[in-house]
């Protein structure tokens, strides 16, 4: 079985505020990042120039992080969290940290760096003990399993991916029925339905992918509720059902609109192409195999600007840490030097002392033997 894309919800469900009119700009922002993302990156952009709070710009560059992941676009994605973390220090929230901290472990994920991802979501679950919010709590443990579930489900790993998603299913059902957990659930049941495909359990995958587009509908998620439909057309195509397929990947394409998310419409456009393929129809198929070619191509040169933005920020992590290292054994050699010098100007002074106490003895006893 090939390797499927996962779809990942960035969808935060808490915000700690610090000004009524920006909480509810960030509010409605939030509301509609998938629908309509470059609406919220506006807000998220004109809220960032006035804002001076530093939690509530931690807040922005979340929100506008996320706008650019449903976009696909992760090197604007990378630099926003980046500079969201720089403030992190001058933070007193935990919800704050723990929301970032969420979705730096998400982009690592993403990217492909697993056990980066693992040791930012045990550091999540360590920073959630310190919280007495059961709805944050579970909310957070949910997206803490489910990206655990998508690194095992990347890993070819369904069995292992099944056991985490349901975890994460169990703990936002938990947690009061949000857009943002209906969203996160219509995620979840997407992805379990992927794992069932590929353990060819297509009964149970049908299910969940129905499973996944009730929940998008209820949180008016239009992006989700296409990624519903495109994963049954994936399983209709598995079983040769062409025309059931092409339904489903025409009601996709209808939902997602304009919303540029190009791993969304890219899986639109293969899945057609392969169904016309499939049914010797070479001039359909031709013209929905360009369009896959073009996103695809897009796709990947948003991913390569990415992971070189990563590289570019852990060598610059590694040189800081570097000059670090060197300034403190710097400084380290200084004092050696100093405690060297200090212990030699001591050893030369009772050399000398030593010295001069002998040329005296020796002097008396010179002046013993001339005075006898």
């Amino acid at each position: 079985m090939k390797k499927l894309i996962i779809f990942i919800v960035f969808t935060f469900s808490w915000f700690c505020f610090g000004q009524i009119p920006t909480d509810s700009i960030l509010k409605k922002a939030l509301i509609g990042i998938y629908e309509n993302p470059d609406e919220s990156l506006k807000i998220g952009n004109n809220l960032l120039a006035k804002e001076k709070d530093p939690n509530t710009k931690i807040e922005i560059y979340l929100l506008i992080s996320n706008a650019y992941v449903a976009k696909r676009n992760y090197d604007e994605s990378l630099k926003n969290l980046l500079k969201a973390k720089e403030l992190l220090n001058e933070s007193s929230t935990i919800k704050l940290k723990i929301n970032l901290l969420v979705a730096i472990a998400m982009q690592y994920q993403q990217m492909e760096l697993f056990s980066k991802s693992f040791e930012t979501l045990n550091e999540v679950e360590n920073n959630l003990l310190q919280t007495s919010d059961d709805n944050f709590k579970f909310s957070n443990l949910g997206r803490n399993y489910a990206i655990r579930g998508m690194i095992y489900k990347n890993q070819s790993n369904p069995e292992l991916a099944l056991e985490k998603f349901f975890i994460a299913e169990k703990n936002f059902k938990q947690a009061k029925l949000s857009k943002a957990n209906l969203s996160n659930l219509s995620v979840v049941s997407y992805n379990i339905a992927y794992c069932y495909i590929e353990m060819n359990q297509f009964q149970k995958a049908k299910k969940y992918f129905i499973e996944s587009a009730t929940f998008a509908k209820k949180a008016n998620a239009k992006s989700l509720e296409a990624f519903a439909y495109k994963g049954l057309a994936e399983m209709f195509h598995l079983n040769n059902q062409h025309q059931e397929s092409l339904k489903m990947l025409a009601d996709a394409e209808k939902i997602a609109g304009n919303n540029g998310d190009l791993v969304l419409n890219e899986g639109i456009y293969k899945g057609m192409a392969d169904n016309y393929l499939a049914l010797n129809n070479l001039t359909e198929y031709q013209f929905y195999n360009k369009k896959f070619q073009d996103i695809r191509f897009e796709r990947k040169q948003s991913e390569l600007k990415s992971i070189n933005s990563s590289i570019d920020n852990q060598t610059k992590e590694m040189q800081k840490k570097t000059e670090i290292i060197a300034s403190k054994y710097k400084k380290m050699n200084l004092v050696i030097i100093a405690v060297f010098l200090i212990f030699t100007g001591i050893l030369i002074y009772l050399i000398l002392k030593k010295r001069k106490a002998n040329l005296a003895f020796k002097n008396k006893i010179r002046g013993i033997m001339l005075n006898e």
